[in-house]
């Protein structure tokens, strides 16, 4: 990373991809976040940030840690998550895919870790994905991120993938 000399950016690896020298956007939430997406969770066209949240043994300890959605509205980010999943399990990996075959994008969460929390899957809605987990496996996944790469290449998930590394800045459109 180095700073440019004509426009007060910062570039990271070429010359092409340049970065403002400051966040886009941010939040005040103390999280452990485990997995990351950017994925359309809504069907609004604007991508939404999708967190997934564990559990650790640190001081002071975290309070929550609820997997959450930060929807996009029309180009900017909410400060607080309006999408809180009802369940409180500690999640490695989040994936965003189209799992029922339906016209709305569903997420994994592999849960697991020392904990053994069984994966779920939250089903998508005209509104974003269900609070609650429409499915959970039956056995316990200790290889979380493993599970979560599983499902990004299941052939029903990846048919009509969501999911990208697009940049999120106020004002755009994906």
């Amino acid at each position: 990373v180095r700073p440019s000399a004509t426009d007060d950016m910062v570039t990271v690896r070429s010359d092409e991809v340049p970065y403002g020298s400051q966040p886009d956007w941010q939040n005040t939430d103390r999280r452990q976040v485990g997995g990351l997406q950017v994925a359309d969770m809504n069907g609004d066209g604007w991508a939404d940030v999708v967190v997934g949240c564990y559990i650790s043994n640190s001081y002071p300890p975290y309070d929550d840690w609820e997997n959450l959605i930060y929807f996009n509205n029309a180009g900017t980010l909410e400060a607080d998550p309006s999408w809180v999943s009802a369940d409180e399990v500690s999640t490695g990996d989040v994936q965003v895919g189209f799992v029922n075959d339906d016209e709305y994008p569903d997420l994994f969460a592999a849960n697991g870790g020392g904990l053994s929390y069984s994966s779920v899957i939250y089903y998508g809605g005209p509104d974003g994905p269900s609070t609650s987990p429409g499915w959970s496996s039956n056995k316990r996944i200790r290889r979380c991120v493993r599970a979560a790469r599983t499902f990004c290449t299941n052939p029903v998930a990846t048919s009509r993938r969501t999911n990208s590394s697009a940049r999120i800045t106020s004002g755009s459109s994906p």
